[in-house]
């Protein structure tokens, strides 16, 4: 891939384009240095480009001069003159994924994708460089493969302004609608909380903090309730006695599955059923 300054370039390009837009090419490379004062240059797409290691620096005619480090996340776009790469005689590795067409005009007019934050950070650095893979990673039939491809695309630039904090409000990021649906299930009171942060890839401790943050209430206090208003779901369509609700969601013992419930209802689970019946 030329166009991105001399490299040892890994790259696949992709022929087959939707009305939507289409994800022209991917890859990763290990870039040497770049002249900077050479005039700036006009890329014909746009492109992520998620720096792996080492450090270097983007520069573009509007914010002028950006340093860049392992976790930075270059966005470019088809219009806006730049330059990047690293510095002094040092090489950097880097993934890349360009794409065009009008489904990502409107995430630009929409000020999802915008030219004025053209850097972002997002760690850890494996668990990134894996989403950015797996846009290109389809099995599809060769029909429907580039339809994924920018669907995918599409699913990883949401969660990278969740992970930024640039989402729009009600787009919350992947690792808590994950979260959140493990809870939810019985499964959830077999699971250890630090088993599911490491299926997230955050500590025990960062993962509780940003639940509570995210939700209001740490992540066991969330599961316990998830399973309560599942069970009094259950318990409006009758056919099932408390202790059978108790073995489908998960409670070895009916008995601390009452105590459970009266403490987040209010009443037991007797006095409840009593409840709908009146």
């Amino acid at each position: 891939m030329n166009r991105l300054g001399r490299s040892s370039p890994k790259s696949r390009d992709f022929n087959d384009r939707t009305p939507l837009g289409a994800v022209t090419q991917v890859g990763g490379l290990t870039k040497t240095r770049i002249e900077m004062t050479r005039p700036y240059r006009v890329f014909g797409s746009y492109a992520l480009v998620y720096v792996l290691g080492n450090s270097g620096v983007y520069i573009d005619a509007t914010h002028g001069r950006r340093r860049l480090r392992g976790g930075d996340m270059i966005c470019v776009f088809p219009d806006v003159p730049h330059l990047y790469g690293p510095e002094d005689g040092e090489f950097w590795q880097e993934y890349f994924l360009v794409f065009e067409g009008p489904v990502f005009d409107l995430w630009r007019t929409q000020g999802l994708l915008d030219p004025a934050e053209p850097v972002l950070h997002v760690e850890p650095v494996e668990y990134w460089l894996k989403q950015m893979q797996r846009v290109a990673d389809v099995t599809a039939t060769t029909e429907e493969s580039a339809l994924v491809r920018v669907a995918r695309l599409q699913e990883l630039l949401a969660e990278l302004l969740a992970a930024t904090g640039r989402a729009p409000q009600g787009l919350e990021p992947r690792w808590l609608t994950e979260a959140r649906a493990w809870l939810e299930t019985p499964d959830a009171r077999g699971m250890r909380l630090s088993e599911l942060a490491g299926r997230l890839h955050m500590s025990d401790a960062t993962f509780r903090r940003r639940f509570a943050e995210e939700m209001g209430m740490p992540p066991q206090q969330y599961r316990d309730r998830a399973l309560v208003e599942a069970a009094q779901r259950h318990m409006m369509r009758g056919g099932m006695t408390d202790r059978e609700i108790a073995y489908a969601l998960g409670f070895e013992d009916p008995a601390y599955f009452s105590r459970r419930f009266k403490q987040l209802v209010g009443r037991s689970p007797s006095a409840y059923r009593k409840a709908l019946q009146e």
